[in-house]
Parts: C-alpha cells; structure tokens; sequence
C-alpha cells in the first residue's frame, strides 16, 4: 500500500476478498456489518500510554522504552499537538515497570501538530522520519546523549536558527535536516576515539537555503556523498 492508504482500509479489503471468495452466498446485510466494523479498526502501534505519550518498550530486562506513534504504519499523520514534555522515565501501570525513555520512535511525530517538544537526556536515539514534516517546530535542541540521527529525522520540518550535533552522535542519516530553514550549524567534536569517525550520509543537509555557517572537523567525520547539496 502507498502511503496515503490508511491501514485499516488494507486489512478491510484483504478481508472482504477472502470472505466473498469463500462465501459467495452469504447475506449482503452481515458482510456490510463487517465492513462498517473493519473500517474503524485502528491498528496500535505502541505498548503503553501515559499521559497522552504512546510508548514502545525495547527491552523488558533493560527496563528501556521509545517514544511512539499511535498507529502501526509507516507515515500515517501523528496525533500528538501542542507543546509536549517527553520524561526521562514512565511508568507502565500493566506491566508495573519503570521504563527509561531512550528513543524517539520511527515516524512518531510524522506529520504532527507539535508546537514545541523538550527531550530529555537519556535520549541517545532518533530514528527514522521522527519529526518528519512537523512545521510547527523552528527551535529544538538536541540531547547531548544522542548517538544515532535516522534518514529523515528532521527533513521537511520548520527547523530554524542555529543547532548543534552532539559529540556524541556517530551517526546522520541521509537527509536527516534536508529542506530545513537552520541558520547555523555546529556539528561538535567526535567523543569516541579518532579511529571511529562519525558517520554523514549523503545529503543529510541539503538544500538548506537559509544554512549560511557550519563548523565541523573534517578530519573526524566520514562524509559519505556531498551531506551540504543544494545549500
């Protein structure tokens, strides 16, 4: 399915074939109960909520979790508005544990109403399209345990001003900022020892019009393709 199909609408048609192939005969009034039933299935994509935040678990033992989408499919609009506090912990009433917030989810906050969000700093993890086309969400800063920045991260969204990339941070995934309005970039020393560089994907900033400083060491950093196309 392409990424405009809402998921419940594929399970649904899948369904209905299966059932019209098998009962061609039954009555028009039961299989039209099904559709209407099927059409208002929504498929969760998360293990627990707390406070209006949908939440992944990663690892029962580590007691870790991410933050999530609502719903199990890539690129479906994310319901979460406003200006959202993520906590360094929560707590799971069903399974009564404590979890660590570690990550930020793939496509959690796709397409969302968000006007701001705060990150806390256990936070070493943003995976793929995460804040992928949030135009509410010009200032952001980056958690300074953030080893990992997925393809898309950023892209598309109303980034602005100036932002750093944590030392920490080994890897930028293609397109992480592409088509964002930052100003200013400074990408800070790798932490971890010379012979690990960071790596940068190919056009992981590209076509950021606005990007007019950026301060990195070269020599610590693997540039994998041009990450500045089109700036």
């Amino acid at each position: 399915p392409n990424a405009s199909e809402n998921v419940s609408e594929v399970y649904c048609s899948r369904f209905l074939y299966t059932l019209f192939k098998l009962t061609p005969n039954m009555n028009t009034r039961f299989i039209s109960f099904f559709i209407c039933l099927l059409f208002n299935i929504n498929v969760n994509a998360y293990d627990f909520i707390r406070d209006g935040i949908f939440y992944n678990i990663i690892s029962q033992e580590d007691a870790t979790c991410e933050v999530a989408s609502e719903y199990d499919y890539e690129y479906v609009e994310s319901t979460y508005s406003g200006y959202v506090i993520i906590p360094e912990t929560v707590y799971d009433n069903i399974s009564k544990t404590e979890y660590t917030v570690v990550g930020i989810g793939k496509g959690a906050c796709y397409y969302s109403q968000l006007e701001g969000i705060s990150l806390p700093s256990t936070i070493i993890r943003i995976e793929e399209s995460a804040f992928q086309f949030c135009k509410g969400i010009a200032s952001f800063v980056i958690p300074e345990n953030v080893e990992y920045i997925g393809d898309c991260a950023f892209s598309d969204s109303d980034l602005a001003e100036s932002h750093f990339i944590p030392n920490r941070c080994k890897y930028l995934g293609r397109s992480a900022f592409a088509y964002t309005n930052i100003t200013e970039l400074t990408i800070e020393p790798e932490f971890y020892t010379p012979s690990i560089k960071r790596v940068i994907k190919a056009g992981a900033f590209s076509y950021c019009k606005y990007l007019s400083y950026v301060n990195f060491n070269q020599l610590q950093d693997d540039f994998e393709g041009n990450p500045f196309y089109g700036c």
